[in-house]
């Protein structure tokens, strides 16, 4: 099954960049890893949102369950 879905993150104010920066690489790295294992097919950045980022991602999954495992980071 394809899910798409909406990503919005805040940055508090006071977060210390080195902790922005650290927090953007697992990201980054996280999003590579479910790319090379098939789950995430694509992702857009929104224009024009009011939140600091806003993100949709187009992922593929056998089931809501596993679509939520994938996205809390258990997916290895």
């Amino acid at each position: 099954m394809e899910f798409l879905v909406e990503f919005e993150t805040h940055i508090p104010d006071g977060t210390p960049e080195s902790e922005v920066a650290r927090r953007q690489s697992a990201e980054a790295t996280a999003a590579m890893e479910l790319t090379r294992d098939g789950h995430l097919v694509r992702l857009w950045n929104r224009s024009g949102v009011q939140a600091e980022a806003s993100v949709v991602g187009l992922y593929r999954a056998g089931s809501a369950d596993e679509l939520d495992h994938l996205l809390a980071g258990s997916h290895t």
